[in-house]
């Protein structure tokens, strides 16, 4: 039988009966396992549901079950904003998807019940149903996994942001406050944080100014030592902001800073960076 035909029957029971496959299709979700009610209320639940009953209805009139083609688009993008959104609320993927695999059942029961005594239409409306639940169900999985993906990404560049302040200690002074492992992804974002303070507020002197780790590589990792420590060692891997001044990395990070600015000065130290100001 052509999907045409299926889908068709499809579209005649979902108008005949949308409010008790709504409702059906809602007290399924809030019976299940996978439902959050810590989360989201029944009314969210229902209208979550009821939009995208209209929308998989609207879509089905045109008989095509490629959900890429452009009748589907509305059904897409709604499932999009809900897999974003449960993927910021904390939704499992699972949970997200269970959305949509659980309309089956109440489909499947109403496809029975009204072809029960034609077999071959039975059964390829209910294949037609079943390919079409999967393909949407997959589709939600895969926003939700680049949603959360993406979170994920920006939640790292913010914490990475925010492990690398600079601070205004007085008019034309800043100061680096570094603690940790100073990488390279590490050293961009501190450039960049730097020159743009330098551009806003005017500073003059930039002082670095921690206890850190540089990852540098083929070297071990030195822990417990500092820069005064080890002070004719190529690997020396530890850089404390008072003692014997600015690391290479810290020259060439340095460096950066000067070639945008011919007025700013790098100290290691804060009396010295203080004292250079005055």
């Amino acid at each position: 039988m052509s999907n045409e035909i299926n889908t068709e029957t499809l579209t005649t029971l979902l108008k005949a009966d949308e409010a008790g496959v709504l409702n059906a299709w809602v007290d399924q979700q809030l019976a299940g396992s996978t439902f959050r009610s810590d989360r989201m209320s029944r009314k969210e639940l229902t209208e979550e549901s009821q939009h995208f009953l209209r929308l998989f209805t609207q879509a089905l009139v045109s008989q095509s079950v490629d959900i890429q083609s452009p009748p589907w688009a509305p059904a897409r993008q709604m499932l999009e904003e809900l897999s974003s959104t449960r993927a910021q609320q904390g939704f499992t993927p699972s949970e997200t998807a269970t959305f949509v695999f659980s309309l089956k059942q109440v489909l499947f029961e109403r496809i029975v019940s009204a072809l029960a005594s034609k077999p071959a239409e039975l059964a390829g409306a209910t294949w037609t149903t079943s390919t079409l639940l999967d393909r949407l169900g997959l589709y939600t999985t895969e926003v939700f996994l680049r949603t959360r993906e993406q979170l994920i990404l920006r939640q790292q560049q913010e914490m990475l942001e925010l492990s690398t302040p600079v601070v205004t200690l007085w008019e034309g002074i800043l100061a680096l406050p570094l603690i940790g492992t100073l990488d390279s992804a590490r050293t961009q974002v501190v450039m960049e944080s730097l020159l743009q303070k330098i551009v806003d507020s005017g500073a003059l002197v930039a002082i670095p100014r921690g206890f850190l780790e540089v990852a540098r590589e083929g070297c071990p990792s030195g822990r417990g030592s500092t820069l005064s420590q080890h002070p004719n060692s190529d690997c020396t891997n530890r850089q404390d902001g008072g003692g014997k001044g600015p690391t290479p990395e810290y020259r060439e990070a340095l460096g950066v800073v000067g070639r945008h600015s011919a007025f700013v000065i790098g100290r290691a130290g804060l009396a010295a960076g203080v004292d250079s100001r005055m």
